[in-house]
């Protein structure tokens, strides 16, 4: 008697189970869906048994204390690892990553700051770097959808503000849509009579500039400043024009750096307050505090592409049940 080997594909819980086909089945449980692209994806296997799973330290082992509830988890067939997020009625509410390869769950993140609640849903999905990182983007429709670099979470690679500082700057280190500068530049000309020439005369300007964060990503741009008018500017005579033409040959920008985990800061001009933008520095981030700049006008600056200078927000929703990973992208 021949062995039929056809593995049940398909659910079909709508006919009779006299009618149902050797490849589909009347039900789905205990089964996961390989993903797997070697050759074994949309494979049907068994999901083993529960087991008791140790932590590998004592110091990332869940809270002893209050309530858990596991409200969430993805599978990162390619790291070999499955993530897990934990609410905690006390707030201590976390995020673990568990490892086939050495059988123990290991702590990624643990804050009040997660905001999870009893009721949640957590939709997540792994993204793998350039850099082999994972970074872990997830969305439960109560908070922003977030992203946390988790292979970085794991090597203690993040600040200790994204522990330990205020709501905002923790959020800044975990929201999807990163913030971008919330105060534009502001301006000073001065005279400096070590430079010999004036590049600035009879020229106006207009300043911006954005955040480069840890992961490479970039925030939108900031609101523009306010047009940089020299005095020299409003001299017609030209005897005057002539003999002041030395005089504010340099602009000194102050910038307002970010706490959250910005690691540059480009900074744009463009002439008038019109026309394109072009990169006229990039300086490390100094923090919760502000910088400064200056700016001659005499250097080959590289053009800033118009879908980035005129794009004044990420279009992220402030809030979502749900998400899709395409090409390796959140989308």
């Amino acid at each position: 008697m021949p062995v039929d080997k056809l593995i049940p594909q398909y659910l079909n819980k709508d006919e009779d189970v006299r009618l149902v086909e050797n490849t589909q089945m009347t039900d789905a449980l205990n089964i996961r869906v390989s993903t797997d692209d070697n050759g074994n994806q949309g494979v049907l296997k068994n999901v083993e048994g529960n087991s008791s799973v140790p932590a590998a330290r004592a110091a990332e082992a869940i809270p002893a204390s209050g309530v858990n509830r596991v409200i969430g988890s993805v599978a990162s067939e390619a790291g070999k690892c499955i993530y897990f997020f934990l609410y905690n009625s006390l707030g201590n509410h976390g995020i673990y990553q568990y490892r086939y390869t050495t059988d123990k769950y290991y702590k990624v993140y643990e804050n009040s700051v997660l905001n999870f609640n009893l009721q949640d849903f957590v939709k997540a999905d792994v993204v793998i770097n350039q850099f082999d990182e994972h970074l872990l983007y997830f969305t439960d429709n109560r908070n922003e959808p977030r992203k946390i670099n988790a292979t970085k979470a794991l090597n203690g690679g993040y600040s200790a503000a994204i522990d330990s500082g205020s709501t905002s700057t923790r959020e800044l280190f975990l929201t999807v849509c990163k913030q971008p500068p919330q105060t534009p530049i502001t301006f000073e000309h001065v005279t400096n009579p070590e430079i010999k020439f004036n590049n600035l005369k009879e020229n106006l300007f207009q300043f911006a500039y954005q955040y480069v964060y840890d992961d490479g990503e970039v925030s939108a741009v900031s609101a523009y400043s306010k047009i940089a008018v020299s005095a020299t500017n409003l001299v017609y005579n030209s005897t005057s024009l002539n003999f002041l033409e030395s005089e504010n040959n340099e602009l000194v920008l102050t910038i307002t750096g970010s706490s959250g985990p910005v690691t540059k800061i480009r900074v744009f001009a463009r002439k008038n307050n019109e026309g394109a933008f072009y990169r006229i520095s990039e300086i490390d981030n100094p923090g919760g505090t502000t910088t400064s700049i200056t700016f001659r006008n005499d250097g080959v600056y590289p053009l800033l592409p118009d879908q980035d200078a005129f794009k004044p927000i990420d279009s992220v929703p402030r809030v979502a049940f749900t998400q899709a990973i395409s090409n390796n992208r959140l989308q």
